[in-house]
């Protein structure tokens, strides 16, 4: 479990933007300068407190597709188990070969033994905040933000821990598809699989 004990967040932000502009001629472009101040404080509370109890020797869960949870680049939209990528075509010597690769991915997540225990940490502070923002068409864009953080209360972290024997990890068990044809042969499928 977890409990936020009295949280709360208190803000008041103001925005002020000013803006001038001046044509010296005809034939020249107008200067503009443009002002932008934010003043502001913020006084928060986040004081966590959380709980763990792992009241079975073993258990293990099972994600049937990592892709669609961890992004990597180049698989964003991944809906199934199995991803194939392009068709591959060439030729050895006379006969047409081509290969369509996949890729499907499992993760097991699992824990062996019993725990029992707690973690606590906690940050409460009033923040006061100054920012300004100034851009003219000569000197380009400057920015300039302070903070300042006024009565901090942090409680470091706390825990307690019980156990005798305790293990977490994480199994991948990817998969590699091979589907393609070899001349008249069509429609054949190959996996490689590594089982942790």
């Amino acid at each position: 479990w977890r409990r936020l004990p009295q949280p709360y967040l208190k803000a008041h932000f103001g925005l002020n933007l000013t803006f001038h502009s001046h044509i010296n001629g005809l034939m020249t472009s107008p200067e503009v300068n443009v002002t932008a101040l934010l003043r502001g404080w913020a006084d928060f509370n986040a004081d966590i407190a959380t709980a763990v109890n792992f009241k079975t020797d073993k258990s293990a869960s099972v994600l049937d597709n990592v892709l669609e949870i961890i992004p990597i680049p180049g698989l964003e939209n991944i809906s199934r188990q199995e991803t194939f990528f392009r068709s591959v075509k060439f030729y050895f010597g006379g006969t047409p070969i081509t290969v369509k690769p996949g890729f499907s991915c499992q993760m097991k997540a699992y824990h062996v033994g019993l725990m029992k225990g707690s973690l606590r940490v906690g940050l409460a502070a009033k923040v006061i905040l100054d920012g300004e923002t100034t851009f003219h068409t000569k000197s380009g864009m400057q920015t300039n933000i302070s903070a300042q953080m006024h009565n901090v209360k942090l409680t470091p972290p706390t825990w307690m821990v019980f156990t005798n024997h305790f293990e977490m990890g994480v199994m991948f068990a990817p998969t590699l598809w091979l589907r393609g044809g070899f001349g008249p042969m069509k429609n054949m499928e190959m996996g490689f699989a590594a089982r942790p």
